[in-house]
């Protein structure tokens, strides 16, 4: 049996993010990356979003659909730091689609709430 780091084992093929995700959009947004998590229930200042579609995530009761992330570039109030962050939440993805770029730069808040089941969370925009 070939042990980690003989020469005769056989190369493990990875993949890449690209292999999964457009990220020829993301790119174009720049700006420090934070997790969402840290500007929940904070008001930031949205300056630009993207769409990018990713085979890997799929949703499960739609086959063959791709999901869609929003990348995210804000900075936060006051602060002119630019920063970006990316949000595959349907509910933030949908209304992102509905606003009009026109209407940029803008306040937001991104929230987490509780569906009304009871079931389970999600992410939304206020």
């Amino acid at each position: 049996m070939a042990k980690p780091g003989d020469r005769t084992t056989k190369p493990v093929e990875l993949k890449r993010v690209s292999d999964y995700v457009d990220t020829k959009g993301a790119a174009s947004l720049d700006g420090d990356k934070v997790d969402i998590d840290d500007i929940l229930g904070k008001d930031i200042v949205l300056q630009d979003f993207v769409f990018i579609e990713s085979d890997k995530y799929k949703d499960e009761k739609k086959p063959g659909e791709k999901s869609e992330f929003a990348v995210i570039q804000f900075n936060n109030m006051g602060e002119t730091k630019k920063l970006t962050t990316a949000c595959g939440g349907k509910v933030v993805v949908r209304c992102l689609k509905e606003l009009p770029k026109q209407y940029l730069p803008m306040i937001i808040r991104i929230t987490r709430k509780k569906s009304e089941k009871g079931t389970g969370k999600y992410y939304a925009v206020e």
